[in-house]
């Protein structure tokens, strides 16, 4: 009796899926102002969607060496090239089919030439566990990217041994000549990718200070300056060049500094960063007084956030670190879920602890009030995001969408300026394509394009951002007045 009501109420929420993505009928504008199924503050514009295929995970905005500007967006089918000459109008130009799961990030060289993918096999479909690895793809020609090596047997027609899963993968170098996969802390040598060839070197990134592994091992960023800092816990600077340590190389990363998130992040998985303004950075004389860390007390600006340091560094460019954390399949919200952070990382050069500062994240709300929505199954947590220089956040949010933040330079104080968030749609990046357009991948819906208006009039009020969070199907028209409803039953089927 409960397998056959768990089935109806599963067969029920397909149904309801399928109603939810149902485009109202009547022509599109160009930029849609009233559009039922979408919920967006007034400085942003929603110029369209372009569908994928298969789940949209991530991408890149790629400035090529041909001198032509393109977003590569990586997906469950392959990657798919888009010429954005116009940033409101991608056109496809070139594809690879390559069907591998989850692709979580996909890394591309300074010059758009060379792209490196990731693979761990996490979503069980042919073929796409057969595909793991690291894979790297030329793009030398971007209208016929190419796969030229892999770690995968399988997939190179060397045998049928898969590769070694990797969540994530990134560059330490420009040219993509070396590769850090974060699951398992391998240094993969691409020197030779050209004739098919990928080593894995005996040194590993993944050690800390004490000279022990680190855990939670999400993702890498390398800044404009070089640097990189591990998504890991804790989180780890690294050198990766002789200009931050005469010993350090791609092939030999030496640790700087390290961190822990604070106890409401502390049990989430340390997803992305981003060091802002990093090729501005000078180094603190030590010797000199004046050039010492000067504090600062700090009341936050959204109400919203958490205050992790009341007394806070005054920081100099390139001292700011931004992140965000992950907890996914978790039905509810709250203040400790997966959220946006500020950090410092000045002194890092002298082996100062880096230093987690606020920290944003939404909370429930309840069925009374549409609450959250109060069932839903990817979870509520941030993902992937995107910083301008004048720092304005893009962050993907799973099922709340697209959400712009401003952070304070000086202090690393969070506030909530936008959002745009569709009815039916899991969030999983976002990225600037220029200072006003964004482009957001979701899972479900493929890639939408955005407008942020940072000079609008009017910014949305702390109402309007606070009910956003808890808005459902039914806020949006007539049309979706049972929405509720339907999160109700399906998060019985889920349950039980």
């Amino acid at each position: 009796m409960l397998q056959s009501r768990t089935r109806f109420l599963m067969a029920l929420c397909l149904v309801v899926g399928l109603l939810a993505a149902t485009v109202p009928a009547g022509a599109l504008p160009l930029i849609p102002t009233e559009v039922p199924w979408l919920v967006k503050s007034d400085n942003v514009a929603w110029h369209g969607n372009v569908p994928v295929d298969y789940a949209g995970v991530g991408g890149r905005v790629v400035d090529h060496a041909n001198g032509g500007t393109y977003f590569y967006l990586n997906g469950g089918r392959g990657v798919t090239v888009y010429d954005i000459a116009d940033p409101l109008t991608p056109i496809p130009v070139g594809v690879l089919e390559f069907a591998s799961s989850q692709g979580e990030n996909f890394v591309v060289s300074e010059d758009g030439t060379r792209g490196v993918l990731a693979a761990d096999g996490f979503l069980p479909f042919l073929p796409n566990y057969a595909t793991t690895g690291v894979h790297v793809i030329d793009f030398s020609d971007p209208t016929d990217p190419n796969l030229i090596a892999t770690t995968n047997s399988l997939v190179a027609g060397r045998g049928t041994g898969l590769g070694t899963s990797e969540h994530t993968v990134m560059c330490p170098d420009v040219e993509c000549m070396y590769a850090y996969g974060s699951s398992t802390g391998n240094i993969y040598d691409l020197t030779d990718a050209e004739n098919g060839v990928i080593t894995v070197l005996e040194k590993k990134w993944n050690v800390g200070l004490d000279g022990t592994a680190v855990g939670g091992r999400h993702a890498l960023n390398r800044d404009a300056s070089g640097l990189v800092i591990a998504d890991s816990k804790p989180r780890v600077v690294l050198a990766v060049s002789s200009d931050w340590h005469p010993l350090a190389s791609p092939a030999n990363p030496i640790p700087l500094a390290q961190g822990g998130a604070a106890d409401v992040d502390a049990g989430n998985v340390s997803h992305n960063n981003m060091r802002t303004l990093a090729e501005e950075w000078t180094a603190r004389d030590v010797a000199d007084p004046s050039d010492a860390i000067v504090t600062q007390t700090v009341d936050v600006i959204d109400e919203r956030s958490t205050s992790l340091v009341d007394e806070r560094p005054v920081l100099r460019p390139g001292e700011l670190m931004i992140g965000t954390s992950e907890s996914n399949i978790n039905p509810r919200c709250s203040g400790s879920n997966g959220g946006i952070s500020t950090w410092s990382i000045a002194n890092f050069d002298q082996g100062r602890d880096i230093q987690q500062l606020e920290y944003f994240a939404p909370f429930n709300g309840t069925y009374v009030d549409n609450g959250a929505p109060a069932a839903q199954w990817a979870g509520c947590s941030a993902h992937w995001f995107d910083v301008t220089d004048d720092l304005y956040v893009a962050a993907a949010w799973y099922e709340h969408g697209t959400r712009f933040f401003h952070i304070g330079a000086e202090t690393g104080t969070i506030e909530e300026v936008g959002y745009f968030q569709s009815v039916n749609g899991i969030s999983a990046s976002s990225y600037w394509v220029t200072d006003e357009v964004v482009y957001t991948v979701d899972g479900v819906r493929g890639l939408d394009i955005l407008v942020f208006d940072r000079d609008a009039d009017a910014r949305p009020s702390t109402a309007d951002l606070a009910d956003s969070w808890i808005v459902t199907a039914n806020a949006a028209g007539e049309t979706f007045e049972l929405a509720q409803q339907w999160r109700t039953y399906c998060r019985l089927a889920v349950t039980d």
